[in-house]
């Protein structure tokens, strides 16, 4: 790959303005993985407290919400193995990657109560 002089300088003009933007988007997806993470502590510490069926629905949707958050991270983090060799992938392409992926379906598709066939039509 040859860079002519401009194309070079535009890309080091570019360069932090990037790399600003990505370090913003992995900050986001870190601060929501750790925000699942709580909300997970959080609905096992408070099943005592609830019925059978409420806890199952908050352990879903938190389960769901951690992996969800984990595979976006892993995307942002290394879009090489999502098939993104020389730029990364927007926001859209994703969003695909995680509505595609098998395991998030499965989470979804994964109904025991009405109440959790109700969160799942709002969430997908």
């Amino acid at each position: 790959m040859t860079m002519t002089l401009a194309s070079l300088q535009m890309a080091l003009e570019e360069y932090p303005d990037r790399l600003q933007r990505a370090l913003t988007r992995q900050s986001r997806a870190k601060t929501a993985l750790k925000r699942i993470k709580e909300q997970i502590e959080e609905a096992e510490s408070d099943g005592d407290d609830e019925s059978g069926d409420a806890t199952e629905d908050q352990n879903l949707r938190a389960s769901y919400e951690q992996k969800k958050a984990q595979l976006e991270l892993e995307v942002r983090r290394n879009p090489q193995d999502y098939g993104f060799a020389n730029t990364k992938p927007t926001e859209s392409t994703i969003r695909a990657i995680l509505q595609t992926n098998k395991e998030l379906s499965t989470m979804r598709a994964t109904t025991t109560t009405g109440a959790q066939a109700v969160w799942r039509n709002k969430v997908c």
